[in-house]
């Protein structure tokens, strides 16, 4: 449900009132695969992994279980640790699910006119949103641990093939999620087209202030956010609990956090005629914040048009993006993750399957806005009457970055430090934590290195990083007939990188370097060695190039859009497979999506549209490295979908 009106109203003294009011509600629901407890790979059957799922020697169906000699398993050799037996990839009957409700309301008041020869603009706005997410059928681990517990035909029953063969209702829950974000807005701003005459023309001006104030809540249910709290009893897990764990199975402990930011601004902007055909724009802004700080960022454009069908224009900018609000203000949190250990790797001589551990982060107070400054320089020609084409090269360039060092680098870097010390270095990477228990099966002395376990956790705090530089052109041509048959239109547009590199420097530079044919790392580092730095261009979504090609038809009440989009191919760098000695990546392919609509505008103005999106119903390429199997940040895998949208201005 969507609704939206606009007021516009002029009062009696000759300012004009606006509003507007928005009102958006949405359900909806998902019902997915049954779950299993957190943790893959061989710490399960050892239970070492983030939530170990024993099955404890009192349970009544594991005392049913005999060996090969027709002897209770229990009382046999087979199970030597005293406590059980640990299970892998235990998947649960009931399937889990969700229900989402979202509300969010927008009202904006605002009033215009004049002072003098000043036109000012002002006004408020208040934006609320609130989003409340039910999961069914999930399991708690307390729960699980009683029911399996019990030495009785009730208990549960782990060992059963097929769906209800045993009764789950007395572990299963449901647990909620509400977010709530809010922003209260003030802006006014003056402008003069005509504050000062120069012989090519006047000059404009704008003046103004903004105040905003933005808080959002993330409430978690309490067997998440440690009000509820689950220690593991027994095992290599004995004592783990809260924040490193959570009640509920394949759910990570996650605090409630909240958080608030106040921002003042004052901005200006000049528009400066040069000569009869050279006009220049100048600006600035200034920023306060609570909690980052301030920053001063300013603008200057130019354009000449020695022609007609010719202009050529310039401009550079500086930028600042302040940090999300969650990530200054996130408590400790866990993510329990499956990767690559490359220290294994590279002690054994072959890549090793992954196994689950865990990334702890934490909301950083001190995260500095991201500083930027954008340059571009282009021509826009008209050759003829309705044909617009636009040609811009330009170039993004940031500090301070805010982001991650990433879980793979970490490991990297512990393995490049126990690497470079040899047997005497058992320490490694600070921000890896490893079992104790060293890992069996490994000849650590002929590796030349200190005997170490699997990794349990590795601290990934959110920091300011290196400089990013992202280069491309963009290309635009736009064109428009009418003719007796309706008005028909088109809009081509390229975005072509050329260059998209995120500086090494410090630990990054050291795996970078490594990761070199010759180098200590060079057989475990992925293609381009560190992740996320150095030549990011055409690797991990990343891609060279996007291609957009709208079509429209119009004649009176009707309507007809057919839009496309395709996306180049690239590389995925985590494989680190060799094929003939080289080091070979994943090739995600190219994708191409089409979309139609078809629209009517009846005579009481009421416009309807249904809209075909991915009418040849194409799937998204298929991808090696991320969940689902495909890019969700870059592709999307819904097939064929339909929308019928109404629209009515009153």
């Amino acid at each position: 449900e969507n609704f939206f009106m606009f007021i516009n109203r002029e009062l009696e003294n000759g300012i004009e009132a606006y509003s507007e009011i928005g009102y958006y509600h949405s359900f909806a629901t998902q019902q997915l695969f049954a779950g299993t407890t957190l943790g893959a790979g061989g710490c399960a059957v050892s239970g070492g992994c983030t939530q170990p799922f024993l099955i404890p020697l009192s349970n009544y169906w594991l005392n049913q279980l005999v060996d090969s000699s027709g002897n209770k398993l229990v009382d046999s050799n087979l199970i030597t640790n005293g406590l059980g037996l640990y299970k892998s990839r235990h998947r649960f009957n009931a399937p889990r699910g969700y229900d989402s409700d979202r509300v969010t309301l927008r009202f904006l008041q605002g009033f215009r006119g004049q002072i003098g020869e000043w036109d000012w603009d002002g006004a408020v706005l208040w934006s609320d949103a609130k989003s409340k997410q039910k999961n069914f059928n999930r399991q708690s681990m307390t729960l699980l641990d009683q029911a399996l517990a019990k030495t009785t035909p009730d208990a549960y029953n782990p060992f059963c093939g097929g769906y209800g063969c045993s009764d789950e209702s007395s572990f299963t829950i449901d647990i909620f999620r509400e977010n709530t974000t809010e922003l209260f807005l003030i802006d006014f701003k003056l402008s003069n087209n005509n504050i000062y005459d120069l012989p090519a023309g006047p000059v404009g001006a704008l003046v103004g202030f903004e105040t905003r104030d933005e808080e959002y809540t993330d409430e978690r249910d309490p067997r998440l956010d440690g009000t509820i709290v689950y220690t593991v009893p027994v095992g290599p897990k004995a004592g783990r609990t809260y924040p490193i764990i959570s009640d509920v199975v394949n759910s990570s402990a996650t605090p409630a956090s909240s958080g608030s930011r106040t921002t003042n601004s004052i901005f200006a902007e000049l528009q400066i005629p040069v000569l009869e055909n050279v006009d220049a724009q100048v600006a600035f802004r200034y920023e306060d914040s609570d909690d980052y700080g301030d920053a001063t960022v300013g603008k200057f454009a130019i354009g000449w048009q020695p022609l007609d069908q010719l202009k050529l224009r310039y401009s550079f900018s500086e930028t600042f993006r302040a940090p999300a609000l969650i990530l200054v203000n996130e408590g400790f949190l866990g993510r329990s993750s499956s990767k690559n250990d490359a220290l294994l790797h590279y002690a054994i001589g072959e890549n090793q399957e992954n196994y689950s551990m865990q990334r702890v982060t934490e909301g950083n107070p001190g995260l500095q806005p991201e500083l930027g400054e954008n340059e571009s320089i282009g021509l826009v020609i008209e050759p003829i009457d309705n044909l617009i084409i636009t040609l811009d090269q330009w170039s993004i360039e940031t500090e301070d970055t805010v982001g991650i060092f990433g879980m793979e680098n970490a490991i990297l870097l512990d393995t490049l430090i126990r690497a470079q010390g040899g047997p005497s270095e058992c320490v490694g990477n600070p921000n890896v934590i490893r079992n104790d228990v060293a890992v069996a099966d490994i000849d650590w002395s002929a590796a030349g290195l200190c005997p170490a376990g699997l990794v349990e956790r590795v601290n990934d705090y959110y920091v300011n990083g290196d400089q990013r530089l992202i280069e491309g052109f963009d290309t635009s041509i736009v064109y428009s007939i009418d003719t007796d048959m309706g008005i028909f239109a088109a809009k081509f547009v390229n975005v072509h990188y050329d260059t998209k590199n995120q500086k090494a420097g410090g630990d990054a530079k050291r795996i970078t370097d490594a990761g070199q044919s010759g180098g200590v790392l060079a057989d475990v580092a992925p293609v381009g060695g560190a992740v996320g730095a150095n030549n990011l261009l055409g690797l991990n979504g990343s891609i060279e190039d996007k291609y957009t090609l709208k079509l429209s038809w119009r004649n009176g009440p009707y309507e007809v859009l057919i839009s496309g989009t395709q996306w180049g191919d690239f590389l995925e760098s985590g494989n680190t497979r060799k094929i003939d000695g080289e080091k070979v990546a994943w090739t995600v392919d190219s994708m191409t999506m089409i979309n139609l609509t078809l629209g009517y505008k009846f005579k009481n103005d009421l416009r309807m549209r249904l809209q075909i999106k991915n009418i040849e119903d194409e799937r998204a390429p298929l991808a090696d490295e991320t969940y689902g199997m495909f890019w969700g940040d870059l592709h999307t895998d819904f097939g064929r979908n339909f929308s019928l949208e109404l629209f009515k201005k009153f």
